[in-house]
């Protein structure tokens, strides 16, 4: 259903209800609510300016606004206060409750007029300032001004927005200029459009010798920064070497502060000098400290082998005894040797068969290229969860489909999946022996 229109002339406004029951209700909501007021009389309380809650009081009492209303059928005094601009009710001696009790403690009847805030300190600002009675020169000022005086930028910068009344200087241009005190030399007496058009063209600063990329007002970002805080925009730049990297020839770190890169800005900042050591510090060190060995040094002036050697041991160079002879020996680092047994038990102790079984794999493995290894690398990680080749259970490890003492060797396709009970019986058979049992 169409909701109709109010029936006000010259309003296109819906009615306040669908299917109106009068006609007074067949308008809309700014209508209809001036015709309540004007259909309802004021209030009969002297001094007060609402409307009365019924069209046709049936007694005096009716006639009121609903404040006064509500008072007078509580039995309270309707009589507005003695003072000017207090619409309360009279309580005693012709004054309001909150009046009463101000003349009884002695205190004035009426609130002391708040004092005006001083106009900002800043010629031609309006705005008021921040402190009535100002003990310092901000609070002298409005907001916007206090902020910039403690960030150090210029007071006379236009606000954000704000139009600026001086033309563009290029002929039959009425566009505004960015900047209605430019300073001399620079572009803000042109409107944006015409400085966007010149120094896209530049794409460098209009300081003489900066070739640093515009960012805005045809200055760079360091220009433009110093430009708003008011700075010097001729004075050299704090730092340097920020492209170059560190300030020192022989180190080639990137720029961190203060023209060094990090570790030579903290011994800078530390001592004064950025090839200074502070005391109980150690020199770096290039290469790990044992003799024999010219691995790059990892911590405590060894390399990762000897450093782990020296929090498992006790020391860089610890000699183990030998469970068989025990005869004291150095075991080497990395994956070979044994830690238990020295090298000539090793061969007839009971570890002589791994030992046999590593000695004979490096001689297998001799052909095999740094991409063999990658390749067998990559096929173990893909048949790590495939089942036994031999008996279709979960395999536990990867076995040499040629046996390490038959001449196989750790390339990829020499490796299958098998499980334990079958590399336990396999041992160094072949795959068709295997299958013969």
């Amino acid at each position: 259903m169409n909701q109709p229109t109010c029936t006000v002339p010259k309003c296109s406004r819906p009615a306040s209800a669908a299917n109106p029951r009068t006609p007074e209700r067949a308008r809309c909501v700014p209508h209809y609510q001036e015709w309540l007021r004007s259909k309802n009389p004021q209030c009969t309380i002297e001094g007060c300016k609402r409307h009365a809650i019924a069209a046709n009081p049936a007694n005096a009492g009716t006639a009121m606004c609903p404040s006064h209303y509500n008072s007078w059928k509580q039995g309270q005094s309707v009589t507005p206060c003695a003072i000017d601009g207090c619409d309360k009710g009279v309580k005693t001696a012709g004054l309001c409750s909150m009046h009463y009790e101000r003349q009884r403690s002695g205190r004035p009847l009426l609130d002391p007029p708040k004092p005006e805030r001083p106009i900002c300190a800043v010629v031609g600002c309006t705005q008021a300032a921040k402190a009535i009675k100002p003990r310092t020169p901000a609070g002298g000022m409005c907001h916007m001004h206090a902020q910039r005086l403690r960030q150090g930028s210029r007071l006379d910068t236009p606000k954000h927005g704000e139009a600026v009344k001086r033309p563009c200087s290029v002929p039959e241009c009425d566009r505004p200029a960015r900047a209605a005190n430019p300073r001399p030399g620079s572009l803000g007496h042109m409107c944006h459009m015409h400085v966007q058009q010149v120094w896209k063209a530049a794409k460098t600063c209009s300081i003489t010798g900066c070739d640093r990329t515009y960012l805005a007002d045809g200055l760079c970002i360091m220009h433009y920064k110093r430009d708003r805080k008011g700075h010097d925009l001729y004075a050299p730049p704090r730092s340097s070497g920020k492209g170059d990297g560190c300030a020192l020839q022989e180190c080639g770190q990137p720029y961190h502060a203060g023209g060094y890169c990090g570790m030579h800005y903290q011994r800078y900042v530390r001592t004064g000098d950025p090839f200074g050591f502070m005391p109980g510090h150690r020199e770096p060190r290039i290469e790990c400290e044992v003799a024999e060995c010219s691995k790059p040094h990892f911590g405590l002036g060894y390399c990762i082998g000897h450093y782990k050697r020296l929090k498992r041991d006790g020391a860089a160079t610890a000699e183990r005894q030998c469970l068989s002879c025990g005869e004291c020996f150095l075991r080497p680092l990395g994956k070979t040797g044994s830690y238990d047994y020295c090298d000539e038990c090793e061969i007839t102790g009971p570890t002589a068969w791994a030992a046999l079984r590593r000695q004979r794999l490096r001689i297998n493995n001799l052909d095999m290229t740094e991409g063999d290894y990658v390749e067998a690398a990559e096929y173990r990680e893909l048949i790590r969860n495939d089942s036994c080749v031999f008996c279709g259970h979960p395999s536990t490890a990867i076995d040499h489909i040629v046996p390490v003492f038959r001449g196989g060797s750790d390339r990829w396709d020499n490796l299958a999946p098998i499980c334990k009970s079958c590399n336990s019986i396999k041992r160094t058979r072949s795959v068709l022996e295997m299958l013969m049992l």
